[in-house]
């Protein structure tokens, strides 16, 4: 939403609170707050308020005084609800309570609930840009930190507190401060660096689920090889994306300074901001030190490397809890990029199964960008042009047909009748009547005990 909207949204709810319990002590705060003083897109509004379990009460509050439409989800645990006005029902509100408190070994998804005031909570924020806060009741910008709106004059990353602290107490803000770097173009401080390094090791108690979507925003943020090489230098890396760290140590090329790794992160820059790209391009030499092999001639050879990168990033995908259909995407496009860059050497057969296996045009689009950006990096561009015009012909030939597989889930098995599961194709005998005739046992010869005669 743009900035005038977000003034009328909280203009309206600065009326409604007006003379009730909840007047001065309803704020609006971060990104959203940030991202107006800047002049930015807004993407959701969050509002934290001044009272224990105040996400949740506020809400109900709301909700009795018919002023939200649709269903309000709340979520009593960490005190938050998610809602829509009914006179702005297009955006979705977040209300938390302000709090105080920090992640534990028992506690690793999110911070443990706690109530503090509004000053804890601006303290508790990740950066100081982040922890501007603002008065739905008064219209005021909050800077409690005395930091956030001089920063943003400056165009700098500080944490409100010491770095020590915020990183001790949430370690995933060390990737949260690498991407706000990355995405507004600003330095980190020599101090969060050093903390970087600290309290990095700390990482392994933030959910997959999290850390997983942080390195995605991280990998689609402007100029993402910085933000990679970065989290290698203080340890991020090793811990969440420790599958990697081999390639820092395997020369590109006989003779070449260029270590693979070097290599991953030009094609990283390289592939444009879409997601299914940069994981590919992130994984798509991983593999490489696994099938590292040397011929009796002394050449050092990787055969099957892509098989094994995209086996790779599978694991990583479903660990960290991505979807199905990009996790197939990028597993295709490690599986059949070095083909797609090398087609002098593909006939055509193979080239349609290539094509087919893709399952939609925009894999097979991916593909063919993917290949493009590794043969530019290898200064081998004149194969681009091959490129487009053999996958060109096909299409106009209509060679190829993209046939999208069904998810696990969606191959539901047929339920048979009960005998044919169990391999019986007749159909059984009915048990008889207890008054038939059938159902009279003959008597039981009695058994000879051994040793009487």
């Amino acid at each position: 939403m743009d900035v005038t909207t977000y003034k009328k949204i909280l203009s309206y709810l600065a009326d409604v609170i007006a003379g009730t319990e909840w007047a001065g002590r309803v704020y609006a705060v971060g990104g959203c707050c940030r991202d107006s003083v800047m002049g930015h897109e807004i993407k959701d509004i969050d509002l934290a308020v001044e009272v224990p379990d105040g996400g949740t009460k506020f809400s109900e509050w709301l909700v009795e005084q018919n002023l939200t439409t649709g269903n309000t989800r709340f979520y009593p645990m960490f005190s938050t609800a998610m809602l829509h006005l009914a006179k702005f029902p297009e955006h979705e509100i977040e209300v938390v309570q302000t709090r105080s408190g920090k992640y534990t070994e028992e506690n690793f998804d999110y911070p443990e609930r706690a109530f503090g005031d509004i000053v804890q909570d601006c303290m508790l924020r990740d950066l100081t840009i982040n922890s501007l806060c603002y008065n739905v009741s008064t219209g005021e910008v909050l800077d409690l930190t005395g930091k956030g709106l001089e920063d943003i004059e400056a165009q700098r990353l500080r944490t409100p507190v010491d770095p020590n602290i915020t990183y001790s107490d949430d370690p995933l803000r060390i990737l949260r401060a690498i991407r706000f770097s990355l995405k507004l173009g600003w330095e980190l401080s020599p101090e969060m660096i050093a903390a970087f390094s600290r309290y990095s090791a700390n990482l392994h108690i933030i959910s997959p689920r999290r850390l997983g979507a942080e390195v995605i925003k991280i990998l689609t943020a402007p100029n993402p090889s910085r933000g990679l090489e970065l989290m290698a230098k203080t340890g991020a890396l090793k811990k969440v994306l420790g599958e990697l760290t081999p390639i820092m140590r395997i020369e590109w090329a006989t003779g070449n300074d260029l270590t693979v790794w070097n290599h991953t992160l030009r094609v990283i820059d390289a592939v444009g901001p879409d997601m299914v790209l940069r994981l590919a391009a992130l994984f798509h030499e991983a593999g490489k030190p696994k099938v590292r092999s040397i011929t009796r001639r002394g050449e050092v050879v990787y055969n099957g490397h892509e098989g094994a990168s995209a086996r790779m990033a599978h694991r990583w995908m479903r660990f960290h809890h991505l979807d199905h259909e990009p996790t197939e995407a990028v597993k295709y496009i490690i599986r059949n990029y070095h083909k797609m860059c090398n087609l002098q050497k593909v006939d055509e057969k193979r080239l349609v199964e290539i094509a087919s296996e893709a399952g939609s045009r925009r894999n097979l689009d991916l593909l063919v960008q993917f290949a493009k950006a590794v043969n530019t990096v290898n200064g081998n561009e004149e194969q681009n042009e091959l490129i487009d015009s053999r996958i060109a012909e096909l299409l106009e030939n209509d060679k190829v047909k993209l046939i999208e597989k069904p998810r696990p889930t969606e191959q539901k098995r047929q339920r048979r009748p009960r005998g044919e599961r169990h391999g019986h194709h007749e159909r059984r005998k009915r048990k008889p009547s207890a008054d038939s005739n059938e159902s009279k046992s003959k008597p039981r010869p009695r058994r000879r005990r051994r040793g009487k005669k």
